[in-house]
């Protein structure tokens, strides 16, 4: 794969999930009772707003990529660890894995938008 298309391929996914996330928390929102389902919710709607932020910065190399893309995969990675105990009263043990998961598909999203930076 070339670093063009890597690059490509994490926008895209970025704008993905952030579809995702933006439609999930805005339903979510409303039927949020506790704190942890509330938080959840922020975290989502989170990841939703960073995504196609964070795609704008990949596809035109800004310097603030990298710290936008760490908040996103950051946002994603709670949101996937918090959603499972708090929506789902799957046990801690499942909302870890999950949560380490989450945050695992974040690392591989900042390891395909690496640009490349040397002279061929």
């Amino acid at each position: 794969m070339t670093p063009r298309s890597r690059w490509f391929y994490a926008a895209i996914t970025l704008l993905v999930l952030s579809v995702v996330g933006i439609w999930n928390g805005y339903d979510e929102w409303g039927t949020a009772t506790t704190g942890g389902q509330r938080l959840a919710t922020f975290t989502e709607i989170g990841y939703g707003i960073l995504g196609p932020i964070s795609a704008i910065a990949v596809s035109w190399a800004w310097r603030s990529s990298k710290v936008l893309l760490v908040l996103w995969s950051l946002c994603l990675g709670l949101t996937s660890g918090l959603a499972a105990v708090v929506w789902g009263d799957a046990p801690l043990w499942a909302g870890i894995i999950a949560g380490i998961s989450g945050g695992l598909v974040g690392l591989f999203v900042i390891w395909m938008s690496r640009q490349e930076t040397t002279a061929r």
